[in-house]
C-alpha cells in the first residue's frame, strides 16, 4: 500500500487502518498511544488509546492558530503522517470507544517523507509542518499530481491510445478521447478523466526554470480556475507535491462532496465550436496567481455564485443568492472598469443631493410638524442621503458596453433580476413558478460567468442561460 492507496482506502469505507508510535504534540506536553483511522464523513477520524498514565488536558473555547495540536503516527507499521487538530473535547459519546484517549478528526492527513526513529517522531512533524513556509531564490523543478473525485470535464481534447497484444487475437488498439492539456507560462498541466474522476499533472516544461514554491502557487490557482470553468469546487482527495527544494509532500482525505451545478461558462458545444477551455483557464489562472485585491475579491464573488447555484441549495435561496452576487460583482467590475468613466458625473450627483438634503433640512426645521412628523423627515432625510449616482442596473448596463456585449441578450439576466429580486428581499408575493425559477436562475448564473470571463479578456462563445423556455442552452459570443 502507498500513499495513494490511503486515500482509496478511505474512499471505499473499508476498514479502519491501524497507527502505531502516535505522538500528539500540545502545549502541555507530548503524549503517545497508538489507535486507528477511519473515514466519517466528509473528514477523517482518528481514535486514540494514550499509553502511560497522563490524561490528555482539556480545553474550550475559541482556539487560535498556534494552540492547534499536532498528531503523528505510522499507518500500517509504513506510512508516517502528520496532521493538525483541534484540542482535545472530552464528550460522553467518546467514552464509549476510547479508554484513556481521544478522537480527533482533520479534513486530511500529510505523508511525511523525513526519515525518522520512534522517538524523533515529533521532530519531524513540526519539522514537516514548517517546511512549507522554506523560500530560496535558487531555481527548482517540480510537479504536482493530484485526484478530483466526481469531477467530469467540459471537454476532452486529446486521446490515450492503449495497445494490447494477446496470444490468441493478436494485437489490438483501444482508443479513448480523456484528457485536456494546456500551459500557464513555464507550466504544462494535463487534465485525465477516469472514470468519474479526474486526474491534474502539474510540471515545468522542458528547459524551463522556476522559483521555489512558485509551482505550489501555481496549483493553487489552477484549482481555482478549474472550479471557475466547471461550476464545482475542487477539493483534491489525494496531492502529491514536490515544489523541487528537496521535501516531497503528500496528502489524502476522505473525498469531499463539494458545491456543484450544470451553468458552466463553457460545454462541448462551445467547445466544439471554437472556445478553447484551456485559454479560459489560462486566463483565470493569471488572475488569481497576482493575489492582489482585485484577483482574492474576483474569485470570492465565483465562490459564492457556485455556492448559490448548487444543486443542493432551494430554488428560492438560490435565485435570491444569485441576485445579491449580481449586484455585489457588478458593483466591483465596474468600479474596477468603469469608475474614470463616470467620476465626473458622480460629483455633479453628489453636489445635487447635498443641495437638495440642506433644503429638506431647512424645510423640515422652517414649518409648524404635527407630531411624530419629525421622524418623518429624518427618514426622508435618510433615503436623500443613501441615493447613488447609479443604480446597480445603470452600472450592468455600462459593463455591457465596456466589453462589447449584446444588449439584447444580457437585458435577459437584468429582468430576472427586477423580477425576482425585490420580491424575495422584501417580502412581497414570490412566484411559485419553478420553471420560471429555473430560468431566472440560469440566466442570472450565466450572466455573472459572462462578465467574469470578459473581465478576464477571454474571447469566443459562451454558454449565457443553460436553461430557457424551450429547455435548451443559449449562447452567447464574446468579441
Amino acid at each position: 500500500m502507498d500513499f495513494k492507496k490511503i486515500a482509496d482506502h478511505f474512499r471505499a469505507r473499508t476498514a479502519p487502518l491501524a497507527v502505531s508510535q502516535i505522538v500528539i504534540v500540545t502545549g502541555e506536553g507530548d503524549f503517545t498511544g497508538n489507535g486507528k483511522l477511519r473515514r466519517n464523513g466528509d473528514s477523517l477520524e482518528l481514535e486514540v488509546t494514550l499509553v502511560g498514565e497522563r490524561e490528555l488536558p482539556t480545553v474550550g473555547g475559541i482556539f487560535k492558530r498556534d494552540q492547534f495540536w499536532k498528531i503523528g503516527g505510522l499507518i500500517e507499521d509504513q506510512f508516517p503522517f502528520w496532521a493538525v487538530s483541534l484540542p482535545h473535547q472530552h464528550t460522553i459519546n467518546e467514552a464509549r470507544f476510547v479508554v484513556r484517549g481521544g478522537l480527533f478528526h482533520f479534513d486530511r492527513v500529510h505523508h511525511l517523507t523525513l526519515p525518522f526513529e520512534a522517538k524523533q517522531l515529533r521532530e519531524a512533524v513540526i519539522q514537516a509542518a514548517s517546511s512549507g513556509k522554506e523560500t530560496s531564490a535558487t531555481s527548482v523543478r517540480g510537479y504536482v499530481d493530484a485526484r478530483l473525485t466526481d469531477y467530469k470535464l467540459v471537454w476532452l481534447a486529446e486521446a490515450t491510445v492503449t495497445v494490447e497484444n494477446n496470444p490468441f487475437l493478436g494485437e489490438s488498439i483501444h482508443t479513448e478521447r480523456n484528457t485536456l492539456r494546456g500551459r500557464v507560462g513555464d507550466f504544462e498541466y494535463g487534465l485525465i478523466q477516469r472514470g468519474d474522476d479526474c486526474d491534474i499533472h502539474l510540471r515545468l516544461k522542458d528547459g524551463a526554470d522556476a522559483q521555489a514554491g512558485a509551482i505550489d502557487r501555481l496549483s493553487q490557482a489552477l484549482y481555482r480556475a478549474l472550479a471557475f470553468v466547471h461550476g464545482r469546487h475542487t477539493w483534491p482527495q489525494w496531492e502529491q507535491i514536490d515544489s523541487g527544494t528537496g521535501n516531497r509532500l503528500e496528502y489524502a482525505t476522505a473525498p469531499r462532496k463539494v458545491s456543484a451545478n450544470f451553468y458552466t461558462p463553457l460545454t462541448g458545444t462551445t467547445s466544439s465550436n471554437g472556445s478553447d477551455p484551456t485559454v479560459l483557464i489560462g486566463k483565470a489562472v493569471e488572475c488569481f496567481l497576482r493575489e492582489d485585491a482585485f484577483s482574492k475579491e474576483f474569485d470570492n464573488y465565483l465562490f459564492l455564485t457556485r455556492e448559490a447555484a448548487a444543486d443542493e441549495t432551494p430554488i428560492q435561496v438560490g435565485t435570491l443568492g444569485l441576485c445579491a452576487v449580481l449586484e455585489g460583482f457588478v458593483s466591483f467590475l465596474h468600479q474596477h472598469f468603469c469608475g474614470e468613466k463616470t467620476s465626473s458625473g458622480n460629483a455633479e450627483f453628489e453636489q445635487a443631493k447635498s443641495t437638495l438634503i440642506e433644503f429638506v433640512k431647512e424645510r423640515a426645521n422652517g414649518v409648524e410638524q404635527p407630531p411624530n412628523m419629525a421622524d418623518s423627515w429624518k427618514r426622508f432625510i435618510g433615503l436623500l442621503q443613501s441615493a447613488r449616482p447609479l443604480r446597480p442596473a445603470d452600472k450592468y448596463c455600462q459593463l455591457v458596453e465596456h466589453f462589447r456585449l449584446p444588449p439584447g441578450k444580457m437585458s435577459a439576466a437584468l429582468e430576472a433580476w427586477k423580477v425576482h429580486r425585490h420580491p424575495l428581499a422584501h417580502g412581497a408575493s414570490a412566484k411559485d413558478d419553478r420553471m420560471d425559477q429555473l430560468v431566472a436562475t440560469s440566466r442570472i448564473a450565466g450572466a455573472i460567468n459572462v462578465l467574469a470571463a470578459a473581465a478576464l479578456g477571454f474571447s469566443g462563445l459562451m454558454v449565457l442561460s443553460r436553461i430557457e423556455d424551450k429547455i435548451e442552452d443559449e449562447y452567447i459570443r464574446l468579441p
